[in-house]
């Protein structure tokens, strides 16, 4: 079941994002995200067996741009659509608010993600360097990948 994050998500989430990512989001940008952020809705994705979290997905919706601010699968559920699934669950939530286009930024080292979005049509625009070096003590490689017009964007067809 994938629904909108509610307020007591947020240590699920925290931790799955302390899990998921060298630079993980605070508790702190978290909560903005879901109380502050007026152009974020927040997902989160919940296994309906047992109710543990899936994963979560930030997105944002400013006029006709949607862009995944961030996303998240647990890894004991990677490599079982479950990206695909929360991914398409997102791109019918863009369309359905009449986005024209859909961005994100991945690492370019982040070859899984890199493939799931090339599955669903997103394509490179931009391979950029970043000196995070205040932030993060360190130089990371950023891929951008653009899609334009939602509607050309491929359906995935689940063939499990």
């Amino acid at each position: 079941m994938i629904r909108t994050m509610r307020l007591e998500d947020l240590e699920q989430v925290e931790a799955l994002e302390q899990q998921c990512f060298s630079d993980p989001w605070t508790l702190d940008s978290l909560r903005y995200e879901l109380e502050g952020n007026p152009f974020s809705t927040p997902y989160v994705f919940i296994d309906d067996q047992d109710q543990t979290m899936i994963g979560y997905a930030h997105l944002w919706i400013t006029f006709e741009q949607a862009q995944l601010a961030n996303i998240a699968i647990a890894p004991q559920y990677r490599k079982q659509n479950k990206g695909s699934i929360l991914l398409k669950h997102l791109i019918e939530i863009a369309r359905a608010q009449e986005c024209e286009t859909m961005t994100l930024e991945v690492r370019k080292s982040n070859q899984a993600a890199i493939a799931l979005y090339e599955k669903f049509g997103f394509l490179p625009r931009l391979i950029r360097t970043l000196n995070l070096e205040v932030l993060y003590r360190k130089w990371l490689a950023v891929y951008m990948l653009k899609m334009c017009r939602l509607s050309l964007i491929r359906p995935f067809v689940n063939r499990d």
